[in-house]
Parts: structure tokens; C-alpha cells; sequence
């Protein structure tokens, strides 16, 4: 795994992420393993990678990483993968995506962690509480 992870980081560094195929695989990778087997470190290197990639207009990581947080916290509920996952809908929010936001409310009304509303569609859960929407429900993850 370590030849093949700096391999393709290093093959981003010299094409760029968006012309080396191999970050591809290695974003796959990623977000595939830790679905079902979580690993800090593989997490960070993800995270990482993948925000720094946001930032300079290629967004594939960042989608990996948003399928990571939906699916793993499905599967296990880890608070701080819920504020990671909180923070980059935020910021993207304050970008003017506001379907990211909409999924996001989805996800904390299906899995209980915010109860519907009227208002639902303006709601937005910051630091664990709902602000324009019901306050999340007392579901215990």
C-alpha cells in the first residue's frame, strides 16, 4: 500500500491531480477500504488530499469523500466523521451549493439525527443543532 500511495502522490505532484489517472485509483482505493475497515491515518491522508484537490478546481476526492461519510456513517456512527462531513457541506453551502445542504438534511433526517419540519428544506445542522429547522431528535447514535 505505502509503494502504491506514494506513487500516486507522487504522480500528482508532477501532472497534477487532474492529469494523473493513477489519484483515480488511489481516491477509489481510499474510500473503498475505509467503508468497511477505518483507519485514521488513511482517513487523514483522504481528507487531505482530497479538500487540498478541491481547493485548485478538481473535485473527484472531495465526491469519494462524501460518499465515505455517507456510507461509513450509515454503517458507524463516529462523531467526528459527522463534523467533518458537517463542515465541508458548510463551506460548500457558503459557496451557494445548496443541493450538497439538501442532502445532507436528507441523511440526518433518515438516519434520526435531525427531525423534519415544514422548514426542513431551510434547516441546517450546525455544531449538532438544527438552525431553520426542528432541533435534532434525542436518538442516541
Amino acid at each position: 500500500y505505502k509503494a502504491f500511495r506514494d506513487y500516486c502522490l507522487a504522480q500528482r505532484k508532477e501532472k497534477g491531480s487532474a492529469n494523473c489517472p493513477e489519484m483515480y485509483n488511489l481516491y477509489q482505493f481510499w474510500g473503498l477500504l475505509l467503508r468497511d475497515v477505518f483507519n485514521e491515518s488513511i482517513y487523514s491522508d483522504l481528507k487531505s488530499v482530497a479538500l487540498e484537490d478541491h481547493q485548485s478546481g478538481w473535485s473527484f476526492g472531495v465526491s469519494c469523500l462524501l460518499g465515505l461519510y455517507h456510507s461509513r456513517l450509515l454503517k458507524e456512527f463516529r462523531p467526528g466523521l459527522l463534523k467533518d462531513y458537517e463542515s465541508l457541506v458548510m463551506q460548500e453551502h457558503k459557496k451557494g451549493n445548496q443541493q450538497l445542504l439538501h442532502e445532507f438534511n436528507s441523511f440526518c433526517i433518515s438516519t434520526g439525527l435531525m427531525k423534519p419540519s415544514p422548514t426542513q428544506a431551510n434547516a441546517v445542522i450546525v455544531n449538532g443543532h438544527a438552525e431553520g429547522g426542528s432541533p435534532p431528535s434525542a436518538v442516541e447514535p
